[in-house]
Order: structure tokens, then sequence, then C-alpha cells
């Protein structure tokens, strides 16, 4: 039964690290600013959307992620417009991350004054109840992580390969000045890469909160996991943090269930921190160099 359980959880924390995963990726690849403030902004969302869904029912539980989804869309927003003001006056990306470090630190600070430093989870007893499938204890709630991270996954992989929204994305990300020199319209393309990030923390933080729990404080948790994957996966690639970060899920249930529940989440970061020195580059660029 523990083999059982260690898979689904695997998944199911897997498909939620996934999917906060990919939104960081998108702003990562696409900016190459290191957006400390991700994880934070995922948890306004989260404490927003715990705030409004005053009910045990899962139908309201639509709106109130909506509504904050839209909410960090527009502190995300706001924040990279600063950003991109400070680059113009010449600050490079190192100031910028201790720009970011400020507003995640301003912003974690204005969270515990309005929504207090207590403990925070959902309570939608239809969504948590089990139910075995081959001898496998999944609820509705993992199906919905699972099921959600690979749509979500599906659409950004198809849109950025399949549309000229995500042609003139791979194009900033590659060369932002020759894109903005040819013309792209780079305020409409980020917008949407803004929303595709909002959309991807807001719904990561919101399942992990159902899952778990989450305080005002928990945002580094969940910047550091996504980002820990991303950089090791390898800058260029949207897929690859996705991918990683799936597979780090089934970390923290292997070592809770048969070495300790304390060093679960050392684990993770201790195991991506080995891929990291043992490929600085990232994996993604390892496995070019090998096929070439």
């Amino acid at each position: 039964m523990a083999l059982q359980v260690t898979i689904t959880q695997g998944l199911t924390f897997g498909s939620v690290y996934a999917l906060s995963a990919l939104g960081f990726a998108i702003l990562y690849n696409t900016t190459g600013i290191f957006h400390i403030a991700y994880g934070t902004f995922a948890i306004l969302g989260f404490m927003l959307a715990v705030t409004l869904n005053t009910s045990e029912s899962a139908v309201p539980l639509i709106g109130s992620v909506l509504l904050a989804i839209a909410a960090v869309f527009a502190v995300t927003l706001i924040a990279f417009a600063l950003y991109h003001r400070l680059s113009r006056r010449g600050l490079d990306r190192l100031a910028i991350f201790v720009v970011s470090l400020g507003i995640a630190i301003g912003t974690g600070a204005l969270m515990q004054l309005g929504f207090g430093p207590a403990i925070r989870t959902f309570n939608i007893p239809s969504l948590v109840r089990v139910h075995p499938v081959a001898g496998f204890p999944f609820s509705a709630l993992s199906w919905i992580a699972i099921g959600l991270a690979a749509g979500i996954f599906a659409l950004v992989v198809w849109a950025l390969r399949r549309t000229r929204w995500g042609y003139r994305v791979r194009g900033i990300a590659s060369n932002p000045e020759l894109s903005e020199l040819v013309g792209t319209r780079i305020g409409l393309t980020m917008t949407g890469v803004y929303a595709v990030a909002a959309v991807c923390s807001t719904c990561a933080a919101v399942l992990l909160g159902m899952l778990s729990t989450q305080t005002s404080a928990d945002g580094t948790n969940v910047v550091l996991l996504a980002a820990i994957a991303v950089i090791a996966a390898g800058r260029g690639t949207y897929a690859g943090g996705f991918l990683l970060a799936l597979a780090l899920g089934f970390v923290q249930p292997v070592f809770s269930f048969y070495i300790s529940e304390t060093w679960a989440a050392s684990a993770v970061f201790g195991i991506a921190l080995v891929l990291l020195l043992m490929r600085p580059a990232g994996l993604s660029r390892a496995a070019a160099e090998v096929g070439r």
C-alpha cells in the first residue's frame, strides 16, 4: 500500500510543483529576470482565493480563483513594468533581483497585516475524499491537480510552438533588441506571458493550499522549488522545468515513507543541487550536446 500512496502523492504534488515551475519558466526564459517575488504573489493569490471562498462547495471556488488570478496578474504586470523602467535606467539584473526580493518581503509583510499569520487551508470535503482506483488512493483533488497541470502544460506548449504569440515570445527570449527592431509588439506579447505566469502560480498555490496548508510567509518555498527545477533544466526550455519539477514531486513521498519525513523537503533541494553541480548549464543543454 505504501507504494501506491507514494505514486499517488508523487503524481499529485509533482503536478502542482510542475505547474508552478511552468509559470516561473516562461517569466525567467523570456525576461532573464529572477523574479523571486513570484512565490509571494502566488501566496497572495491563494490568500485572496481562500478568503473569498466562504463555502464548502467546490463551485464558488472557481470564481474566487479567477479573481485571485486577476489580482496576481495585476501585481505581476506592475512589478515587471518597474523592472523594465529600472533596466532602462541602467540597473543590472543583480540589482533588479534585489528589487524583486524587496517586493517579496514587502508584499509578505502586507499579507501578514491583511490576512494574519495564521495557517490557512480550504475545507471542501468532497474534493479530498479518497476513491481508490486499481488500489491507488486518488481523490478528486488529485485528479484535478494532475489534469489541470497536464492541460495547462499542453496548451502553453502548443501556443508557444503554433501561434504567432508563441513565435514572438521565443523571439523576445532569444533576442529582445532584435525583436523590438523588427516591430514585435513586445508590450502585448509580454502581457500574455504575465497572464500565463499568473494562471500557473495562482493555481499551483491554491492546489497546494488545498492539499496541505499555507501561511502568508510561504512564498519562498513556492518560488525556490520552481526556480531550482527551471534552472537545473537549463535556460531556454519551457518543458524541461515542468518535467523536472514533476519528477522532484516524487522525492518527498519517497523520503517520507521509506526514510524520514524530516529529510523530505531537504532531499528535494539536495537532489536539485547535485544536478546543478553535475550539469551547471542545465540538463537540457547537456542533452542537446549529447545529441550532436
